[in-house]
């Protein structure tokens, strides 16, 4: 069987629809192991409401500083022949943050 990705509003409806069903109803609708189900289950459970839900798939671009968000825009602004990678290692002097991050501040996904 090809592997699914789920939205996390999938996640959600398909962990009520085994609440309310059971087990055996669930996979004979949605097909996925008892495993990946006991997982979902407990990270929906352990999520908290400030924070972006852990099942979300969305990079998180939070966890820079805003003053590190605004070198790195500063960084790309004067110089945007520079490599993601070359902008990282000069912001890594102040907070280690990862390129798919940079990559997320340059594309103004902040």
């Amino acid at each position: 069987m090809k592997y699914k990705i789920r939205t996390l509003s999938e996640k959600e409806a398909i962990c009520k629809y085994y609440e309310k069903n059971g087990w055996k109803a669930t996979f004979e609708k949605y097909a996925i192991s008892r495993q990946t189900l006991v997982h979902w289950r407990r990270r929906i459970k352990e999520a908290k409401p400030s924070v972006a839900h852990p099942l979300s798939r969305k990079i998180q671009t939070r966890s820079a500083r805003p003053e590190i968000i605004a070198l790195v825009k500063k960084l790309h602004k004067e110089d945007p022949s520079l490599s993601l990678e070359q902008i990282r290692l000069k912001v890594c002097k102040k907070q280690n943050i990862s390129r798919t991050v940079v990559w997320h501040i340059v594309q103004g996904h902040k």
